[in-house]
This record gives structure tokens, C-alpha cells and sequence, in this order.
């Protein structure tokens, strides 16, 4: 039962830190590596909201004060039904300031040192980290899986257990789609500064830069007044066909964080 809101810009609670997964794709992840990405723009679990724009009104972010506590992170609007406002809350999928996001990103097995680690290779910049704690039994049928893949490819594998790809034979082990990614396979994590909520055509060329767009064209700098028909493009060729083009103008979560060389949970240089 909804009974109030605390509004918040830092996470105060004495509680575990709340980690969920977010998905990038190569470019973004290559953004962020390099110091060039802070923000994202996300519409995940906004869906009812932005189907019925004209009838909700953003009043605000924060904790939900809820018998027995608090709830989790949400975004807060107000609707009328019959004369009477109703407020509706929508929970963030990856929680408020001082929670962590882990990047799920594209990769693939690289090689293994048995009994010990399994190597993983990301698309993004083919950079590697050796994974020692993941579980026996995954890290086995990752085995088996790229050995048979190597095998099927004739690629020459070294002492070391690492694939030793060439000319001749490039490294046949496929890709691994993002979604599948595992958390332990996952090198990235970002810290949640600041969550907001906002109508995605109210971005502004600083925050336009701030989502890494500079990144996507040549020469790495966009001409000033340019990054918003940037991020447009890049905006409607992620989300436009799932039903959230940018003239569509719908309401997105900001999810801000530090740089990557800030990162305080940094802990694998790439």
C-alpha cells in the first residue's frame, strides 16, 4: 500500500547494495572504457506509462515509504479517474544512487587454464580476463563447447590452453550473445549517481555527449549542435522498432554514473 514519498539524490541505506544486469552493445561498451559515456537512457518498465502519456504527470523519483519500510526506487505519476487523483508508482529495474549495474556485453570462451580459470574475450575492444570463480560445471560445459567449436575449425591451441588463432585458422569459437552474458563473466560495472525520469526529447547536447555519441562518427568529436540528430538516429535504430521511436517522445529513466577510470568498483583494467 502506497503511503508516501521520500524524495532522495543519494543513497542512504544501510542495506546490501543492489546489483542488476544492463545490457550494451559494442559501441556503448567501447564508450564508456574510453571516459567518453556517463549516462544511459533506458525505458524499461515505463511501457504503461508511455501508452498513456496525456493521462499521467511525473510528480517524482525516490523511496516509497511503505508499512513495515521503505520500498524499492521508483518513478511516481499522478492520474484522475472520476475526478479523484490516483498516484502510480513504477519501480527502477536497476534500483536508486549507490546501487551497481553490471554490463552484459558480447563475448565468447578464449581459452582455459584447467583446474583454474577460463579466459573470456569480449567483442567490444577483443579485450580478455581470466575467470577464476565461476562454477565447475559451467566452466566445464564452456569447455567442451569451444574445444568442439576449435576442433570443428582446426584451430591450434598453445601450452597454456589459449586458442592460437591465425591467417589460416582464425579462432572458430562463436560468439556469445549479451543476454546469455553470466554475472561472473561480466568485467564492467558501473555505480548509480543519479537516477532520474524525464521525457526523452528533453536530452541535451551535453547530455547527448554524456551517452558516448561522440564515439560513433568519425574522428571522435561532433560538430556543436549536432549530437542530439546523433543520438536520435541512435536512439530510434535501438528502440523504434520495439515500439518507442524518438518522435514518440516518451518518458525514459536517466541512469547516470562515474567515469569509467572513476568507477570505484573497478577492479579489472582492460
Amino acid at each position: 500500500m502506497f503511503v508516501g514519498i521520500w524524495i532522495v539524490r543519494v543513497n542512504e541505506r544501510n542495506q546490501p547494495m543492489k546489483q542488476t544486469p544492463i545490457l550494451y552493445s559494442g559501441p556503448m561498451v567501447r564508450a564508456y572504457i574510453d571516459d567518453d559515456k556517463q549516462h544511459t537512457r533506458r525505458v524499461s518498465g515505463l511501457g504503461r506509462i508511455n501508452q498513456n502519456q496525456d493521462r499521467y504527470k511525473f510528480i517524482g523519483v525516490g523511496y516509497p515509504q511503505i508499512k513495515g519500510g521503505r520500498g524499492p526506487f521508483s518513478a511516481f505519476f499522478e492520474f484522475e479517474d472520476h475526478g479523484v487523483t490516483f498516484t502510480e508508482s513504477v519501480k527502477c529495474p536497476w534500483g536508486g544512487p549507490g546501487d551497481e549495474m553490471w554490463l552484459r556485453e558480447t563475448w565468447r570462451p578464449f581459452g582455459f587454464h584447467e583446474g583454474e580459470s577460463i579466459i573470456a574475450q569480449y567483442r567490444a575492444d577483443m579485450g580478455t580476463k581470466d575467470i577464476f570463480d565461476a562454477d565447475e560445471e559451467w566452466e566445464t560445459r564452456m569447455a567442451e563447447q569451444a574445444a568442439a567449436e576449435c576442433e570443428k575449425g582446426n584451430c591450434p591451441v598453445n601450452e597454456d590452453g589459449e586458442f592460437c588463432p591465425d591467417e589460416e585458422h582464425p579462432l572458430p569459437v562463436k560468439w556469445r550473445p549479451s543476454i546469455h552474458m553470466p554475472r561472473v563473466v561480466s568485467r564492467l560495472t558501473q555505480t548509480l549517481l543519479e537516477v532520474r525520469v524525464e521525457r526523452l526529447q528533453d536530452i541535451t547536447e551535453d547530455d547527448c555527449k554524456a551517452e558516448g555519441v561522440d564515439t560513433l562518427v568519425e574522428g571522435g568529436i561532433v560538430e556543436c549542435g549536432r549530437r542530439k540528430t546523433v543520438y536520435r538516429e541512435l536512439w530510434d535504430h535501438l528502440n523504434a522498432k520495439r515500439g518507442f521511436p524518438w518522435d514518440s517522445n516518451p518518458y525514459v529513466w536517466v541512469l547516470k554514473y562515474p567515469k569509467y577510470s572513476d568507477e570505484p568498483t573497478r577492479k579489472v583494467k582492460v
